[in-house]
């Protein structure tokens, strides 16, 4: 018969790394927004010069 801690430590455990995955994403996002951000600066400055 299978321990129902080890059980429930599978899925506690897989579920942590589900989370990390999605924060993981979210600070790709933010990355690529603040890249995007610092480029379209950058192109305005040069334009008004």
């Amino acid at each position: 018969m299978e321990d129902p801690f080890f059980a429930l430590l599978c899925l506690l455990s897989a579920r942590s790394s589900s989370n990390s995955l999605e924060k993981e994403k979210e600070k790709e996002k933010e990355k690529e927004k603040e890249k995007t951000k610092e480029e379209t600066e950058f192109i305005t400055i040069h334009r008004n010069k």
